[in-house]
């Protein structure tokens, strides 16, 4: 039999057979072609993919900087044969332990509820390591560096060394920096960083990439000075200690007890004078004086026993001149409310000096080596700085000396700042972007903003100082013990929508209470004159909290010590503040409002309701409490997250947040999941396609948060998830971290060069499906376009869920798309499926 091409070779491309075997040949040639086309950047592509993978795998820093502080200028680098000194702060190696017996001892109700254990306990849980000081001494020796010393309780090691051995030692380049008003050189890096091996034994170095902080202190205003004032003087334009009882219901009658000390910090050259002191009680509180006969038997007035004075602490060299030139506003300020408020509880003014103190910043490492009987249970902090002058790093390790203050139960009381959103200073933060929280902002102090009488009221009424700092950290996340204030707060009030991107919403919010601070009556170099600020809000409060001390020492109970999850978990004890504001920033700021705010907190106290509340604690005598016994010799710190997960303070109270949360997801009549009134649509589509087992993991997976979302988050739950997962996170080496990055973004290349190979195919696609080839472009751009906008989405629940859920949803329903694109015969089908595919792309 003759077929009928093979007398007509122009009839073989018409035979089927032949067609089907001439479609085969063209899609080889085209994949030939591809190969071809692939093989011509195969170099480039090596070379890109090894850069990228050198660039990951080399040393990450370890601490930087973007930008160096407008104040200061970049003389170029330093002079290598210029001796520097260098701080080294160590990981403590038991922080978890330190951070679960302070949950202990800070939760109402809990059976150790006040049971502080001793500096000899509290101690040791501060120290690094056993092998860290060998591993540092040995990377110091590379150099021909050695440590000189150990001050602040052995957490930090010094050493001096030259600035070309500190460049080798820290894989930087050290440069001088001129301050543009002082003209003060220092030596200071953008970047450093440490071996690997370090990473889990040095928290940081010293000053490095720190270029300092300001101070915030209360100007005195003399053209302010009044010499009318009596001593119950009450009214917007001038309050005093008479006022400040009458307004919050605080006794006039001396402490008994006598026993629990009161402390105010005194920084940057401030001197509390004496002779001030006495004209202030003179004017103020004569009811501390009586009348005695002298030897000559002349009648004048005297001090009652214990009453009007404070005794004076040196730290790091610090003093108190007695010059009556040289008395600091802020000093007498703090002094004269504490003596003039907490009536003859002992009072004492620590004035702390440059001396051997890395920076002042940290003096409270210095006061926790104090014993327990020379321990203040009540501190007052007047000053302040933005937390913008400082590295996480520093803040957090900071916050740990406060941590374990708290866990000895000293009560610290800080100002709030006196700049609203703005930070310490309104005026040097005006044209901030977004608003600049003040520091401390720790978790473990109590933070208080100030309130200013209403001119005219009677009776007396507050509002919100305009000046009273408020608002939400960067560096500490929310703690569970302020979630359901805070969250009523997000929720309710009216919060403009320009400031989303200006404050994070899952931070540590403050103040955490008020109290008067506005027009504040003080004797300075023998005037009175009125003075704004919280600086004047904290003494007061803390004054508060020593008479209750006192009264609750008179029953042989311990002392209120960390003071906010009590006071959160009684907010009735707080006259709620519903008006004013705290500008900054070139805006309104926060407005007080129902409830808890970022102008005033909780409210201002109520004296007597406060004090009968805190008498029902602590039924038990005594308050020592030793649990060395049961401490393992040194954790391993390896298996521990170290000090930049100081975060995990989250984990206080998580149970009952937890548990709300879960209730939450588990509700699909709930269409919010998130709190902080984010709303996530996907609600409802989980609960339509994912059955509640799979929600209930969904939740639970939330601990598989990104890390790096540490400085950004924006919500309630983002913040927990951050504080609670980075233990898990530490569970990798650095060299196990950069690898696993590396992998991921080969691996995240690879669906990238599978989309160009598609590019060659696509007329012969388009033959294949009868349709022309700029409709399969325009499907192929389409499906693009679906995984971009599939990114961004799933990116953003991945964070709220987490990586691991929206994964493995992701994956099956991709799969089918990819089963749907490969078996499509139509271009509408091949659309579909090839946006399915690309859109739950993650």
């Amino acid at each position: 039999m003759i077929f009928p091409y093979e007398k007509d070779p122009m009839l073989l491309p018409l035979v089927p057979e032949y067609k089907a075997l001439n479609v085969r040949r063209k899609l080889h040639r085209r994949l030939l072609l591809c190969i071809q086309q692939l093989k011509t950047c195969k170099m480039v592509l090596w070379l890109f993919l090894v850069a990228s993978f050198l660039t990951l795998v080399s040393a990450i820093p370890h601490e930087s900087l973007l930008n160096i502080p407008e104040e200061w200028q970049d003389l170029g680098p330093a002079p290598a044969d210029k001796e520097i000194t260098l701080y080294i702060a160590m990981v403590e190696s038991s922080l978890n332990t330190l951070l679960s017996k302070l949950e202990d001892v800070s939760t109402p109700g809990s059976g150790s509820y006040g049971q502080y254990p001793s500096a000899l306990t509290i101690l040791p849980l501060l120290l690094p390591n056993a092998q860290a000081v060998p591993s540092v001494t040995g990377w110091l020796n590379t150099v021909g560096a050695q440590i000189t010393s150990r001050p602040l309780i052995g957490t930090w090691l010094q050493t001096k060394l030259l600035v070309g051995n500190a460049n080798q030692l820290l894989d930087t380049t050290f440069h001088l920096y001129k301050h543009k008003k002082t003209n003060e050189e220092i030596v200071r890096t953008q970047a450093y960083s440490i071996p690997e091996n370090l990473n889990n034994f040095v928290d940081l170095v010293y000053p490095t990439v720190h270029f300092g902080h300001r101070w915030d202190k209360t100007p005195i205003d003399l053209s302010r000075e009044r010499t009318d004032l009596t001593k119950d003087h009450c009214d917007a334009k001038a309050v005093t200690p008479y006022c400040i009882q009458q307004l919050y219901g605080v006794p006039r009658t001396l402490a008994t007890k006598r026993t629990q000390r009161l402390g105010v910090i005194g920084l940057n050259g401030q001197y509390a004078n004496e002779a001030d002191l006495k004209m202030f009680l003179e004017q103020f509180r004569p009811d501390f004086f009586e009348e005695v006969k002298d030897p000559n038997g002349n009648v004048v007035q005297q001090l009652k026993p214990g009453t009007g004075k404070f005794d004076v602490k040196k730290i790091a060299g610090g003093q108190n001149l007695q010059d009556l030139d040289k008395a600091g506003g802020e000093a007498n300020l703090d002094t004269q409310y504490t003596v003039g408020i907490a009536s003859a509880v002992p009072n004492i003014f620590l004035t702390v000096g440059g001396g051997d103190l890395p920076d002042d910043l940290l003096w409270i490492f210095v006061l926790l080596s104090e014993s327990d009987n020379n321990l203040p249970r009540v501190i007052s902090l007047s000053y302040g700085t933005d937390e913008r002058y400082l590295t996480s790093r520093l803040a957090k390790k900071i916050c740990t000396a406060y941590a374990a203050l708290a866990l000895r139960g000293v009560s610290v009381i800080s100002a709030s700042g006196d700049g609203g959103v703005g930070g310490t200073s309104a005026e040097e933060h005006q044209n901030c972007e977004a608003f600049v929280p003040a520091f401390p902002t720790c978790p473990y102090i109590t933070t208080v903003g100030a309130t200013a009488l209403v001119d005219g009221k009677t009776p007396l009424d507050e509002q919100g100082a305009d000046f009273s700092g408020g608002g939400f950290s960067t560096f500490f996340p929310a703690p569970a013990w302020q979630h359901e204030a805070v969250d009523h707060y997000l929720s309710t009030a009216s919060i403009p929508d320009d400031y989303v991107s200006k404050f994070n919403r899952g931070g540590r919010a403050f103040p955490d209470v008020s109290t008067i601070g506005s027009y504040i009556a003080v004797k300075y170099q023998g005037h009175v004159g009125t003075i704004d600020g919280t600086s004047a809000s904290a003494p007061i409060f803390a004054s508060m909290i020593a008479l209750i001390n006192d009264a609750r020492a008179a029953e042989n109970k311990p002392p209120l010590g960390f003071l906010n999850p009590f006071l959160y978990r009684n907010p009735g004890l707080f006259k709620d503040i519903t008006s004013g504001n705290n500008p900054g920033c070139n805006t309104q700021g926060f407005s007080a409002t129902v409830g808890w705010d970022p102008v005033t907190g909780l409210g201002t106290p109520r004296f007597e309701a406060l004090k009968e509340a805190a008498l029902k604690f602590f039924q038990s005598t005594g308050y020592e409490y030793s649990w060395l016994e049961s401490l393992p010799a040194a954790e391993d710190v390896h298996a521990s997250p170290s000090i930049h997960n100081l975060e995990r303070s989250a984990k206080l109270y998580t149970a009952r947040s937890r548990t709300r949360s879960l209730s939450e997801i588990n509700s699909c009549d709930q269409r919010l999941i998130a709190r902080r009134g984010v709303v996530l649509p996907l609600a409802d589509l989980a609960c339509v396609l994912v059955p509640a087992s799979l929600v209930h993991v969904v939740a639970t997976m939330a601990s598989e948060e990104s890390p790096l979302l540490g400085q950004s988050v924006r919500n309630e739950d983002e913040a927990e998830a951050v504080a609670l997962h980075e233990a898990v996170y530490d569970r990798f080496s650095a060299s196990r971290k950069r690898l696993i990055v590396a992998l991921s973004a080969l691996s995240g290349s690879f669906p990238m060069f599978a989309s160009g190979s598609f590019l060659p195919l696509i007329p012969q696609i388009a033959y294949d499906l009868h349709s022309t080839g700029q409709v399969v472009s325009l499907a192929v751009s389409l499906s693009i376009l679906g995984a971009s906008i599939g990114s961004m989405i799933w990116a953003s629940y991945s964070s709220f869920y987490g990586r691991r859920p929206i994964i493995l949803v992701s994956l099956a329903i991709m799969c089918t798309g990819s089963i749907g694109a490969g078996i499509a015969r139509s271009v509408p089908e091949l659309l579909f499926w090839r946006v399915t595919q690309a859109f739950w792309r993650v």
